[in-house]
């Protein structure tokens, strides 16, 4: 198990992965806030990483950097490890990677999107997703136009989905115009 650690302007983020070059999957994605113990923070989780350099993660962070500059992403879970997630988590995050830049969904319509009857349950699945930015979990908010929970907090997400280009109103919530579908 390795990890590696980027610094930009938006947050630190740290890729913990195994394997080698062309041929790793990401196992955990971390956005920390700038300042914080990336070492400390990923040897709570996984003490057996080491840091390590990796082309195949280096050409990933290289994405995320850009995508910190543009909000413009291109990710897609191949190299991810999907393995030991249930099929409807895996369903989950698949339809949450099909949500755009720029655009927002709520808990009720990923639900839907993914044969659910429960918003709840999404958002638990939001909730502890391995690989923020690949799996946007932070496009997914509430109906009302609320932002909701993320794992760094909700600062983090609004600055994510700001750097996408969404907006906010006086009152701290998503105009429906932002919505994939109307609420």
């Amino acid at each position: 198990m390795h990890y590696t650690v980027m610094t930009s302007a938006v947050c630190n983020v740290c890729v913990v992965w195994e394997g080698k070059n062309d041929r790793f999957r990401v196992r955990r994605i971390f956005l920390l806030e700038r300042g914080a113990d990336a070492r400390r923070h990923i040897k709570r989780f996984y003490q057996e990483a080491t840091r390590s350099q990796c082309k195949g993660v280096d050409a990933l962070l290289r994405g995320i950097r850009r995508y910190f500059k543009s909000g413009s992403i291109g990710f897609d879970l191949s190299d991810t490890h999907m393995a030991g997630r249930s099929k409807f988590e895996n369903n989950v995050y698949k339809a949450t990677a099909h949500i755009p830049p720029g655009k927002v969904a709520s808990y009720r319509t990923l639900a839907s999107m993914c044969d659910c009857r429960s918003a709840r349950a999404i958002g638990r699945v939001m909730a502890k997703n391995p690989y923020p930015l690949l799996v946007p979990c932070h496009r997914v908010i509430h109906s009302s136009g609320k932002i909701g929970g993320f794992q760094t907090g909700p600062l983090m997400k609004r600055r994510l989905l700001e750097l996408e280009g969404v907006k906010f109103d006086e009152s701290g919530t998503v105009p429906k115009s932002f919505f994939l579908c109307k609420r």
